[in-house]
């Protein structure tokens, strides 16, 4: 394996359509949300999720528990745990 893979960064010089172009790939900072897999900075979400995934899964809910997908207390703590995150960031 060769060392700039190693390093977590890749880079490379190509020439395409008579254009020199240099792209460099490297490791994203933060963690990635399991549920899209995008990768953000935010702790404190319920399940480590990005924001964009807190949103979708809490309007999702009770389809969740509709279908029997999730538990009613389930939904509730995720619930509870979207407000606790809100008011840290002094969200209402």
């Amino acid at each position: 394996m060769s060392d700039h893979i190693k390093q977590n960064r890749y880079s490379g010089v190509g020439r395409e359509y008579g254009v020199n172009v240099k792209i460099e790939v490297e490791r994203a900072s933060g963690v990635k949300c399991p549920r899209c897999w995008n990768y953000h900075t935010i702790q404190g979400n319920p399940q480590d999720v990005c924001d964009r995934c807190v949103v979708v899964v809490t309007g999702m809910l009770d389809g969740l528990v509709a279908d029997g997908r999730w538990a009613q207390a389930d939904a509730d703590e995720w619930r509870a745990s979207v407000r606790a995150s809100a008011a840290r960031w002094g969200i209402k």
